[in-house]
């Protein structure tokens, strides 16, 4: 039955097709002769900051079809006369769907999300269009967190000074209610981040391919709401996004398509970052849209915005959510709820208010990062390869490796960290390199670091139960240190670090109870192997680098975690 639904649906899907074709080749030909008769060309009407549409052809229908729709936006059609032969495929198949889509925003608002709206595949995220004055697409604005981050991507140095990460598949965005391939695409060459250590904003701009970094964060400033003004909107205020999120369960097409959300601002708050940073951000509530899509992953990185003076204002990416339906995440009840806005310093109130107001029912919160950074001063350029191999002056993980290695056995510098420090392995050194990654979690007391700058590698060092009179020596990308976790040893308040140097040696322990420890040149203790692992003390601490090198520890306090 299925079967027959879905040949059913493609022989309808194929008769539109025809159908439009043959109405393009009456168009075209209607086209023509009034050219020829010297009539007059009705020129279609833009918003200021919508680029001008480009010829497209109308795509061969798919392998796995949508629904065919039941009737086209022939109003939208009717005015654009004899330039709607120019149009996308998307007015083509712009069926009711589309109108229930956008059925409550304004029309400004409408364009911006038909046309602005962009899907980035390589990082599974949405994003907003950016343009500059002449209208012509110069990259998009999307969220940092979507694998552009240390954690995510290493930032790998090359001899010139630049950095690039390693992308599987070529970077691109598509724009459109559902997210075909298309010849439409745009190639992003590269993205300007904030620094390498800052995770306080999360605010990504993809560069176009053609385009530089200039154009693409001219053209954000120009876009960009100002401060003030979002510190002025209020309590019911509405603002809108537009992308793809992965939970949309009322959508019965088969196909991920689409979600405009007209979202109702609750107020400014905090959430926190994966490196345990706050974020500044704007809570807003959001109901489920025509499809039942939430607020949620996929949606990250789509631009929140206003219309003001028949322009879009953009306020910055989406960056977090709270799932209040339980559909696929633990249901957030009245108590919780109450208890998580009093944490959001929002009031309490808020959603009910939003609910009896409007008589829908609140599916999100969903979290609009309102802070971009400084990227003229605290932001960095980042090229998109397909290969380590394609990195000038790159040095392999293998290399990078045994350089770190030598220099850890020739006396570097190095740091003891005056706790216990927890990870999961991602990769045991050994003579023939580094084996594959393994889901095993290690615990080091006062385990020695040594971090070398010059071949982007890292090496914390310590014994093991099985080994307790060999160093275990564990590989790291330079940038992974930073979300290491650490506690104090039983009994301390903190986590400190201890500079050491010289070749470490193997010294037994009087004690039996307890395996020996490792030595310095000037009688320094450390990497003593655990016998049973370390029990939670009351503090947990994150290690990471400072901006002059050295190594430091915050506290982790119990925060939020975006999603």
């Amino acid at each position: 039955m299925q079967n027959e639904t879905l040949q059913s649906s493609l022989q309808h899907e194929q008769q539109r097709h025809n159908t439009v074709r043959q109405l393009l080749a009456v168009a075209a030909l209607t086209l023509a002769a009034s050219q020829a008769a010297g009539m007059e060309q009705v020129p279609t009407e833009h918003a200021p900051h919508l680029p001008q549409p480009q010829e497209q052809t109308v795509p061969a229908p798919q392998a796995q079809a949508v629904q065919a729709p039941a009737r086209t936006e022939a109003t939208y059609a009717a005015k654009q006369k004899t330039s709607t032969i120019k149009r996308t495929y998307e007015f083509f198949d712009a069926s009711s769907t589309v109108s229930e889509e956008l059925a409550d925003f304004p029309e400004n608002a409408a364009k911006v999300a038909r046309h602005d709206a962009v899907y980035i595949d390589a990082l599974g995220c949405s994003g907003l269009k950016l343009y500059n004055l002449k209208h012509v697409e110069v990259g998009a604005l999307t969220a940092e967190h979507c694998s552009l981050r240390g954690i995510n991507k290493p930032r790998i140095s090359s001899k010139g000074g630049s950095f690039s990460i390693v992308m599987s598949e070529k970077v691109t965005g598509e724009a459109g209610r559902y997210n075909l391939d298309r010849p439409n695409k745009t190639t992003y060459t590269s993205a300007v981040l904030p620094s390498e250590y800052d995770t306080t904003h999360d605010f990504a701009l993809m560069i176009a391919k053609g385009h530089t970094a200039d154009e693409v964060m001219q053209s954000a400033e120009e876009n960009m709401l100002p401060a003030q003004e979002i510190a002025a909107l209020k309590p019911g205020d509405k603002v809108y996004v537009s992308g793809w999120p992965n939970k949309q369960d009322g959508n019965k097409t088969g196909s991920t398509r689409r979600q405009s959300f007209k979202m109702h601002v609750l107020g400014q708050g905090v959430t926190r970052t994966k490196g345990d940073e706050e974020l500044k951000v704007l809570w807003s509530v959001v109901p489920a849209s025509k499809d039942g899509a939430i607020c949620s992953y996929g949606i990250s990185g789509s631009g929140a915005f206003v219309i003001r003076g028949n322009k879009r204002r953009i306020i910055g990416p989406t960056s977090a959510f709270f799932d209040l339906t339980g559909k696929f995440d633990s249901k957030v009840g009245p108590l919780e709820l109450k208890k998580l806005l009093k944490g959001l310093k929002l009031p309490t109130n808020s959603v009910a208010n939003f609910e009896a107001k409007t008589h829908r029912k609140a599916a999100a919160l969903c979290a609009t990062a309102i802070e971009p950074t400084d990227f003229n001063d605290g932001g960095m350029e980042v090229g998109f390869v397909r290969n380590e191999d394609d990195i000038p002056g790159h040095i392999s993980p293998e290399t990078a490796f045994k350089n770190a290695r030598r220099a850890f056995f020739s006396g570097a510098p190095q740091t003891v960290v005056n706790g216990v420090i927890s990870f999961y392995n991602s990769g045991v050194p050994s003579t023939g390199g580094l084996k594959p990654a393994q889901s095993q979690h290690i615990q080091i007391e006062r385990p020695v670091i040594l971090h070398d700058a010059e071949h982007e590698a890292t090496i914390v060092a310590g014994s093991t139960p099985d080994n307790p009179d060999k160093l275990a020596l564990y590989y790291f990308l330079d940038k992974h240190l930073e979300y290491i976790d650490a506690q104090p040893l039983d009994g301390g308040s903190e986590v400190s670090f201890t500079n050491t140097s010289g070749v470490p040696a193997y010294e037994a322990s009087a004690d039996e109870s307890k395996f020996g420890s490792f030595v310095d040149g000037n009688g320094l203790h450390f990497a003593q192997g655990l016998k049973t692992a370390h029990e939670y003390t009351g503090k947990h601490y994150f290690v990471h680098y400072n901006a002059d090198g050295s190594m430091g520890a915050r506290e982790h306090p119990l925060g939020l975690i975006p999603g």
